[in-house]
């Protein structure tokens, strides 16, 4: 086996995706919410590798069923899921998208990303565009 002397050629390119926390926004404390700041970033030395463009609230649902067997679903007032929509630095690999050389960009997964002010690894995937 040989190895190749060509250097390992990165695919970077921006892709925009939307990230979701369910259950974090509550009325009686929305200091999470408040404090997610668009535009705010994270530079990794070279490029600003994350951007927040957007933030928004989305309603929580719950689906139960009744005594008699009925589906019925609720929305819940006093908590809300918070979603961002992001801009993204990743390197393509084999069809896949990679945050950091190594964090899989996948809806269902978590994004373990720092902001200027945030800690957003709660946050999930839920589409990359």
């Amino acid at each position: 086996m040989e190895i190749s002397q060509e250097p390992i050629k990165n695919r970077y390119q921006t892709k925009k995706v939307t990230l979701y926390d369910q259950y974090g926004y509550y009325l009686d404390s929305p200091m999470l919410f408040n404090s997610i700041s668009i535009g705010d970033s994270y530079y990794d030395g070279q490029n600003t590798s994350f951007k927040i463009l957007n933030k928004y609230l989305g309603p929580r649902l719950v689906a139960f069923s009744d005594v008699n067997g009925r589906n019925i679903t609720n929305q819940l007032k006093v908590n809300q899921n918070i979603y961002i929509d992001a801009e993204i630095l990743v390197n393509e690999d084999s069809g896949m998208y990679f945050y950091g050389q190594e964090q899989r960009v996948t809806p269902g997964s978590n994004l373990n990303v720092l902001t200027n002010s945030q800690d957003l690894s709660r946050f999930i995937i839920v589409s990359v565009n």
